[in-house]
């Protein structure tokens, strides 16, 4: 396993357990996930939100800033699964999110 303490100190994520930003909705969240992966940015400050705006119902435009590499916008669209039982707990099962990304250079 990776010295993720070692890789935190130095500023950087790993991408492999990143879940996003809890204090952004959950398709800001995923379209961050997926920018950073498509652009294999690593950087703490790397990625700065600069605005979110819903195309539709299920559908959201989110703009970033990426130092070094310029502005993107990710689209996100979210559908909902089958219901399953998302934990062990659960009294009935529920539909869950599922996002698609797509990302473009601005």
């Amino acid at each position: 396993m990776a010295d993720l303490t070692g890789i935190h100190r130095r500023g950087h994520l790993d991408l492999d357990l990143l879940r996003g930003r809890s204090c952004w909705p959950m398709p800001v969240q995923y379209a961050e996930i997926a920018l950073r992966r498509h652009l294999e940015v690593t950087g703490l400050d790397a990625v700065r939100l600069v605005g979110v705006q819903r195309a539709d119902a299920a559908t959201h435009v989110v703009a970033f800033e990426v130092t070094g590499r310029g502005e993107y916008t990710v689209e996100v669209a979210t559908t909902r699964s089958q219901p399953h039982r998302l934990t062990c707990g659960a009294a009935s099962a529920q539909p869950m999110p599922v996002h698609r990304a797509t990302v473009h250079a601005r």
